[in-house]
C-alpha cells in the first residue's frame, strides 16, 4: 500500500522580507507560534512562569505571560532588586526611617566612610539608578502601548 508522500516542512532560505503585506502575515503566524512555545513550556515544565514581549515591524507590543506579563516581569523585577547590597539598603532606610529623621541614604556624607563602606555605598546608588531606568523604561514602554491601543479605536 504505496500511499502518496506530501512534501512536508521545507527548509526556507532566511532573508529580510520586503512585502509589508507578507511581513505583517509572517509576524503574525511567527508570533503566535512563539507564544503557543512558551504557553507549552509552562505546561510542561509545571509551575513555571514565563513571558514574551515581541514589537511587531509597525512598533507595536504584543505580550504573553504565564500567568500573565505583568505578574511575571514584577516578580522579576522585584527579585533583581533584592540583592544583598539592596536588602541591607534597606533595613539601614527603614532604621532610619524609625528614627523619624528626614535622611535619605544616598544623601549621606562620604567623607568618613571606608572602603567597604564606599565600594558598599557605590554599588546600592547603581543598584538604585538601575531601578529608576527599569521604572522608566516600564512607565514607557506602558505609556506606548496605551498610545497604540486607543489610537486602534479610533
Amino acid at each position: 500500500m504505496a500511499g502518496k508522500r506530501g512534501t512536508g516542512r521545507k527548509k526556507i532560505e532566511i532573508k529580510k522580507i520586503e512585502s509589508k503585506h507578507h511581513l505583517k502575515t509572517a509576524f503574525t503566524k511567527r508570533r503566535k507560534g512563539l507564544f503557543k512555545k512558551a504557553d507549552e513550556f509552562c505546561t510542561v515544565c509545571n509551575g513555571a512562569n514565563a513571558t514574551v514581549i515581541t514589537f511587531s515591524p509597525y512598533g507595536r507590543p504584543h505580550a504573553f505571560g504565564k500567568p500573565n506579563p505583568d505578574t511575571v516581569i514584577d516578580r522579576f523585577l522585584n527579585e533583581n532588586s533584592n540583592s544583598s547590597v539592596a536588602r541591607d539598603t534597606q533595613s539601614s532606610i527603614l532604621e532610619e526611617e524609625t528614627r523619624g529623621d528626614e535622611f535619605n541614604w544616598w544623601e549621606e556624607s562620604v567623607e568618613g566612610m571606608d572602603m567597604n563602606e564606599l565600594l558598599k555605598f557605590r554599588i546600592s546608588l547603581m543598584e538604585l539608578m538601575k531601578n529608576v531606568v527599569y521604572r522608566l523604561e516600564d512607565m514607557q514602554m506602558r505609556r506606548v502601548a496605551l498610545r497604540n491601543f486607543l489610537s486602534q479605536d479610533s
